[in-house]
């Protein structure tokens, strides 16, 4: 299998239907996929097979999955499953319902002061609550935060993008 051919209803892990890709970006893709065992919608994030190829990545990838699994927090995509398929490592997560951030700042174009409150401080808690397990995002933006409509909070999303102190989750970086 070739996860640049990856298509709707393709089994990944022989677990995860493949529904339809939600977004794509430099590093990988998002797809919405089923979990055919409990029958439960995830959002399915996979590296780009050429960024798989290279061991570090695919490691990295794989590692911070792991150190996410034990974080929760109402504020953070939570991590249901993580592994290789074909080569290439995938993450299977919570799937929110909502806009990001920066969907909204486009629609609206401006929020309220008590908006944005409540936006800061969550995503500031959910942080938080990320750096407690040793785990320091370097790279926060708005696409990377999102409303959910069925609980009026904000979810930080992106676990690949976390990087670790803790040299027994991650290795360590001065830059």
């Amino acid at each position: 299998m070739s996860w640049d051919a990856h298509r709707a209803g393709q089994i990944v892990a022989e677990r995860y239907q493949l529904l339809a890709e939600i977004g794509s970006g430099g590093m990988g893709a998002v797809w919405r996929a089923r979990d055919i065992v409990d029958g439960k919608i995830v959002a399915l994030k996979v590296l780009h097979e050429d960024i798989s190829d290279y061991e570090c990545a695919r490691e990295r990838f794989l590692r911070e999955a792991k150190a996410l699994h034990s974080l929760r927090s109402p504020h953070i995509v939570q991590v249901f499953d993580s592994g290789v398929d074909a080569g290439v490592p995938f993450i299977a997560m919570e799937l929110l319902g909502g806009e990001t951030l920066a969907h909204r700042l486009k629609r609206t174009a401006r929020l309220t002061i008590q908006e944005v409150r409540e936006v800061v401080g969550q995503v500031a808690e959910g942080i938080g609550a990320a750096h407690e397990i040793g785990i320091v995002h370097r790279d926060p933006r708005l696409r990377y935060c999102q409303g959910q409509s069925h609980r009026r909070s904000a979810s930080y999303l992106d676990p690949q993008r976390r990087h670790g102190r803790n040299a027994a989750l991650h290795e360590s970086r001065t830059d």
